[in-house]
Order: C-alpha cells, then structure tokens, then sequence
C-alpha cells in the first residue's frame, strides 16, 4: 500500500473568497530571521552601555586627577604637606576649587555638583593620592568604589581611591666619623656635583675612606683649599757688553769668527715623523714606536685618520692597532757667534749679579714646575719673572651610622610605637639615636 505524500514546508491558508491555498514559505527560515534581529539589538545595547560605561569611567578619573592635582599644589604652596613618612594631611575642596582645571559644568553631573576631600599620605620620597568625592552624581566615590581590595604591599600610583596603612618599628644608631683623606689636585675630582651626596666626589671612589661593613652612609663631606706652584723665567747673563754677536746658530755664520761656546742652549723640539732626519755632529735625534689605531665596527676596520700612525691613542674608542713605525723627532745646540772679546757669559739666572748685568733675550727658559703646595710663593719682589698656577684640592671624609637590629618583634600602630618610646612621633624622628623602620600597606577601592 502506498503512503501519502507530505509537503513539510507547505502550509495551507485561505483567500478572501475562502479558496484554500499552500504557502511553500520555511517557518524555520522565519523563526531565524526573527532571532538574528533582536540578537543584534541586543549586541546593539551591550555595546551601547559598554560605551557608557568607559566614557562615564573616563570622565570620572578625569575629574578626580585634575582635584587631586589642585589640591596637591594647594598644599604645597601652603606649606602643609607631611614631610614625616606615614603622617597625612586631609583638605576639603572649597579650599581650593578656583584651582580646579575644569569648567563648573564638569563639575556638575546628574544635576549633583562635585564636592570632595582629598588626602596626602607621605610615602618615602612622594606622596599616595586619595580622593573621596561626594554628590557628583555616577561619580561619588560611594558608587564609583563599591568594594575594596586586599591590603597589599605595591602601591599604585594609578589609583585615586587609596587607604595607607603604616605600621612602625625601631632600632638605635650610633654616627661616627672617618678620618679625611689627603688633599687631591682637581684632575681626581669629578666635575658633576653628586645628586646624593651634594658634593664633588673623586673620579676613583677607592679614593674616599674605608667605613665598617655594616655601615649606613650618611654625608660625604668635601673640604677644598687652595693649592699653589710656580716656576722661574731664566735667562743668560754677561759680564761685557759686546754687541758684536750674531743670531742664535748651530752652523758658524757668515762674517763671525768665533762661537761662545758658553752661550750655548738646544733649539725647540721637531714634531714627530716617519722621516728620519739628517744626522748632525750638533743634533740629537729620539725615536719613538708608533701605530695604526682602529677600532671594529661590525668586522670592519675604522682606522683613525685614514691609517695615520701616532704614538698614542687619538680617543678611548681606539684600542686596537695592527702595524707599527718608528718615528723620530730631534733638537739642535745652538750658540751665538762673535766677533771681538768674548762676553763672559755666566749662567742662567733670573735677575742679575753683581758682575753679570746685562741680559740676553733670546735665551728665555723656565725652571721646572714646583711641586703643589697650600702656600703661595709669589711677591712683588719677584713678580716680574715668576709664574704662578692655582688649583682647587679637596679631601673628604665620611660620617656613617651604626644600626642596631629592629628593637620590636613585630611593627605596630603610631599609637603603640609613640607609647614605647615615650615621645610623639616628630621627636622621635629627629632624635639622632632612634631611627624608625615603617612598612606600608595599601587598600584600594574598585
């Protein structure tokens, strides 16, 4: 027997005149159709208040830093932030919302003008912000933080709702000094002032004193004096005044007879050379090794002056050389040639003697540099050929702190650490056999 057939899509109405009539549309396809529909109106909203959500959060925190930054220069203009770590200060916004960056209808919000408190916690070299703000609409504090963290030790500067606990402990110090180093010419002294220490420590810190093991730094301290050498002008003195005598020369020139062999003195130094000069019975040559500097730049070779050879290193950079040269440099004796009688030449002097008065010019010389001494040696008696160079030396010494270990078991309140020691807690910081050892805890709203 044969089985009817089914159209599972079909479904059967009727006209206006009631003549029946199969409709091939899918209820399935429909029922589809409908749910796409209110599911994209429902993205449509998530999104909607998702938006909402970030632009009201945005403009909230907005609000809050620009009161916590007002009232932060408030108080620092006012001289009433706490300078004593764990100690804060609360200050209310009419004391400041001139200051405020923001237009008065920012600060108004669900028709709720913007009122708050804000608090500064100091908290080793800064502060912790907090804001508490009231009215304000979705902003008030009491909607905006509803639940709180943890207490947690990492403190996030992010965050505007923040509770500090402090908690303290102590221990006793000693402070003792070093005894000062030996004066230092300034070449050994860096040029930067030190931001720790606010002085100008030596270039080699093995210059500075020993301190124990277990010793806490507390100054270096910078003594400076004023340190003096000099050297002599020179010059050759003679007895006779003939002015019958030629230029400086290490060859006899023509119309002389004679060479003073007293007046002799050696010619200026050459500069360094790969030439090797000619050989004179009067010159004395030096030589000297010399290099081709470079350094690596990837595998490449960057010589210094395009493969120059000098005897030293042009910069730090130049460490490595891979050829080497000699070179040479030399200086000549040279005398005066004369017709007549001798001069009598008497040696080099800085002011004359009693027999040799008359001064020869050009055999200008200086004495070595005397060795640097707190002392200056320069007067009008001899201010006429003596030279004087000045520099600023400097010796240090450190003063340092002994510590004990932590006096208590465990940290407590301010409360409990005032009554153990028995003074408020700014006498105890500016006692200088007690410090205080703190630890900090933050909670956070969210």
């Amino acid at each position: 027997m044969k089985l009817p057939k089914f159209n599972l899509h079909a479904e059967k109405y009727v006209n206006d005149d009631g003549t029946p009539y199969v409709s091939d549309k899918d209820p399935v396809k429909t029922l589809r159709a409908v749910g796409i529909f209110f599911l994209g109106v429902f993205i449509i909203i998530i999104i909607y208040f998702f938006v909402r959500s970030i632009t009201r959060n945005n403009r909230c925190y907005n609000i809050e830093s620009k009161i916590l930054d007002a009232g932060f220069n408030y108080a620092k203009q006012k001289k009433v932030l706490p300078v004593i770590n764990g100690e804060k200060v609360t200050i209310k916004l009419n004391e400041f919302s001139k200051k405020v960056d923001l237009p008065d209808s920012e600060l108004t919000i669900d028709d709720e003008k913007c009122d708050a408190e804000v608090t500064y916690t100091k908290y080793n070299n800064t502060y912790v912000k907090s804001i508490n703000l009231k009215g304000c609409g979705y902003c008030a504090s009491n909607k905006r933080y509803t639940k709180k963290t943890g207490s947690t030790s990492k403190y996030d500067p992010r965050k505007h709702n923040v509770k500090v606990v402090t908690t303290y402990n102590y221990y006793t110090r000693e402070s003792y000094y070093t005894e000062y180093t030996d004066y230092m010419e300034s070449a050994k002294v860096k040029k930067k002032e030190s931001k720790k220490y606010h002085v100008y420590l030596p270039k080699d810190k093995n210059e500075l004193p020993d301190t124990p093991e277990d010793a806490h730094v507390v100054a270096i301290e910078q003594e400076v004096m004023k340190y003096y050498r000099y050297r002599d002008k020179q010059w050759l003195f003679y007895e006779k005044n003939n002015p019958n005598y030629s230029a400086y020369s290490s060859e006899k020139p023509k119309g002389y007879a004679y060479k003073d062999e007293e007046s002799v003195k050696n010619s200026k130094l050459s500069k360094w050379t790969l030439n090797y000069p000619d050989e004179k019975e009067y010159r004395t040559i030096e030589a000297t090794v010399a290099y081709r500097w470079y350094y690596k730049k990837g595998r490449k070779k960057i010589y210094y002056n395009n493969g120059a050879y000098t005897i030293d290193p042009p910069s730090k950079k130049y460490k490595r050389y891979d050829k080497t040269a000699n070179m040479y440099r030399y200086y000549d004796e040279q005398w005066r040639w004369y017709n007549g009688q001798e001069r009598d030449y008497c040696g080099y002097d800085s002011t004359p003697s009693e027999y040799c008065t008359h001064k020869d010019e050009d055999t200008l010389d200086h004495t070595e540099w005397s060795g640097w001494e707190p002392d200056s040696y320069l007067n009008p008696s001899n201010a006429s050929y003596r030279e004087q160079q000045e520099d600023i030396y400097s010796r240090y010494r450190i003063k340092y702190e002994i510590h004990s270990f932590p006096i208590m078991k465990n940290y407590v309140d301010k409360k409990e650490i005032e009554a153990k020691i028995g003074k408020p807690i700014a006498d105890i910081v500016s006692d200088e056999h007690i410090g205080l050892q703190y630890d900090y805890k933050f909670i956070y709203g969210k």
